[in-house]
């Protein structure tokens, strides 16, 4: 469970998927990996918005596009997702869809709020994320946040599950993290995903 992120983007003109081709190729060379695909759907990077929702965005002579990501939300009070992605992305569609109006929010929890993200606006995120990072949304968890200190990033590692064992606690900024699997035997090392 968690707030989900939404980027809109608003061009001049009636268009439809064909018109988009080749942007949609461009965009998904960059970032195919960080949107959403269904197995029922071809997988497009860039989806004209046809939806009755969303509508204080649409515009006569307009076109709406629906950019599917894959992660969540991040903003202030709710810093979680991959801002940095969404930062990119923006700055990529800017050149694909030149004078183009990007919208982003979250889809529930309070950030719905729909944001034009302008460079003004991502130049702020990027501010509040260079001070932050993660660390609010982490530290609304339940766990004990100290008991490990990170040895690369010297901040208190957060706890996350257990793995079925004792406690696993992780660093966020470089990935160590320590799995305890008893009272006395305990892992530690980088969280390789892959």
């Amino acid at each position: 469970m968690g707030v989900d992120a939404e980027i809109f983007i608003k061009v001049k003109g009636e268009l439809t998927q064909k018109d988009i081709q080749k942007q949609n190729y461009i965009f998904g060379c960059a970032f195919h990996q960080y949107t959403w695909h269904s197995k029922d759907e071809p997988a497009l990077s860039l989806k004209i918005w046809n939806e009755n929702y969303f509508n204080d965005m649409k515009e006569p002579g307009h076109t709406l596009i629906q950019v599917p990501t894959l992660g969540r939300y991040y903003g202030e009070g709710y810093e979680r997702g991959p801002l940095m992605t969404y930062v990119a992305m923006a700055e990529l569609l800017e050149h694909l869809f030149p004078n183009c109006t990007i919208f982003y929010f979250g889809d529930s929890g309070g950030c719905e709020s729909r944001k034009e993200f302008h460079s003004v606006r991502r130049y702020e995120l990027i501010e509040h994320f260079a001070n932050w990072g993660h660390e609010p949304y982490e530290r609304a968890f339940s766990g004990q946040h100290h008991k490990y200190i990170c040895p690369n990033c010297n901040i208190g590692m957060i706890q996350n599950g257990f793995k079925g064992r004792l406690g696993y606690f992780s660093c966020s900024g470089c990935g160590w993290h320590v799995n305890e699997i008893s009272a006395t035997e305990k892992q530690e090392g980088f969280d390789i995903k892959w």
